[in-house]
């Protein structure tokens, strides 16, 4: 994947050891997942898509429960979240 550095990431960094929960919002095809899977290689942790119909029923079905499915990991990024 190649990777165009963002200036937005500068502010990403001092955020990400933080137990916060940042959300990324834009446009359809702004560079938002390419991102995501940057500071998931940088960081470590672990992504997971709501593309993945099983994985956003079972967000839906349960969020408490597929939440501390992935306690463990310190890192979670969650990619495609609609909201309506």
């Amino acid at each position: 994947m190649e990777y165009y550095p963002r200036k937005i990431e500068e502010k990403l960094d001092k955020w990400m050891n933080r137990n916060e929960i940042i959300i990324i919002k834009g446009p359809r095809q702004s560079g938002k997942t390419t991102l995501l899977l940057h500071l998931k290689e940088k960081y470590g942790g672990k992504y997971i898509t709501f593309e993945d119909l099983d994985m956003l029923e079972s967000f839906e079905n349960s969020p408490k429960e597929f939440i501390k499915r992935f306690l463990e990991n310190k890192k979670v990024i969650i990619s495609n979240i609609k909201f309506d």
